[in-house]
């Protein structure tokens, strides 16, 4: 099945079942990266794949098509310092699509309990920055890749991080707007959270526990592990990126840009515009560094012929 009318089929899916998005946004966002990720899979078809944080299970979904078997894994419950929302929301997505060929397992990245060189191809979508021990992780990530087998993972870039303060201000403003239309102009048929609220990493009640979770306000809280939003800042830079998976082992390491408009700019434009805004940045290598999100490329290395 050709991959747009795949995202079609997934998108009526996720538009009869909204439950299904963690939060508001989430397919429009993050299928065009799967997209653009889906350029570097090896071949039209591998033989066995893990994903590591899979959340509500839509990139193993997206690729099922194009591997024989693959394993999604992420924390097996709620977790949300780790920003897990645990597997029910990938298992009620994977039954909603019917899909066979996906098996879920609940692991943390930094343990995972599957044999050594037992994957072609292991990816991650923006879960690289959660996991505690990111070196440890790596070496994981190696030793379940058979020699030659690579990697994809999609990690928020230097820029990501630059806006990040607007997009914190811009979302918390939006989830305010909403509790207070919901107070005070109650609707009776809305008997749920919108999609996305119910998973919030944070739960505000009054001003004391809106300061308790925002310690740093006005400044966002970090995203990913780091102790700051300036910790975080620096962290994500292409050039820090490719040296901790050089560093973990992985060779022939390549970090590409992924998407560059931030969040809020996406909101407000077309799909078509942001789809030609993207093509226009990804031809120049000089805004590269600049990127929203990186997908970074490894390949485990060979391993010593036995004599």
């Amino acid at each position: 099945m050709p991959d747009m009318e795949w995202s079609q089929t997934i998108e009526r899916a996720l538009a009869a079942s909204p439950g299904l998005e963690t939060w508001s946004g989430h397919f429009r966002n993050r299928i065009t990266e799967l997209e653009d990720v889906s350029r570097y899979w090896p071949g039209k078809r591998v033989q066995r794949a893990l994903e590591i944080g899979c959340g509500n299970g839509l990139a193993a979904i997206y690729f099922s098509p194009r591997a024989d078997r693959i394993v999604a894994s992420d924390l097996a419950g709620v977790d949300m310092n780790a920003h897990s929302i645990g597997l029910d929301y990938a298992r009620k997505f994977i039954d909603r699509m019917s899909i066979k060929n996906v098996e879920l397992l609940g692991c943390s990245a930094e343990a995972i309990p599957l044999p050594d060189q037992s994957f072609d191809l292991v990816y991650g979508i923006y879960c690289l920055e959660h996991v505690p021990d990111r070196a440890k992780a790596l070496l994981e990530v190696l030793r379940v890749l058979r020699s030659g087998g690579q990697t994809l993972l999609t990690v928020p870039g230097f820029a990501w991080s630059l806006f990040y303060p607007f997009v914190f201000h811009y979302e918390l403003g939006k989830r305010i707007a909403g509790r207070l239309k919901r107070k005070f102009f109650p609707s009776p048929s809305q008997e749920s959270l919108p999609a996305g609220e119910a998973t919030a990493q944070v739960k505000v009640t009054s001003a004391g526990s809106f300061f308790r979770n925002y310690p740093h306000f006005p400044l966002p809280e970090p995203h990913g592990t780091h102790s700051s939003w300036g910790a975080e800042l620096f962290y994500y830079r292409a050039s820090n990126w490719k040296r901790v998976m050089e560093s973990a082992g992985f060779t022939n390491v390549v970090v590409e840009p992924v998407s560059f408009l931030p969040s809020f700019v996406k909101a407000v434009l077309p799909a078509a515009a942001v789809a030609a805004a993207e093509r226009a940045l990804k031809r120049w290598p000089a805004f590269a560094p600049w990127a929203q999100f990186f997908c970074l490329r490894g390949e485990a290395p060979a391993l010593p012929e036995k004599g």
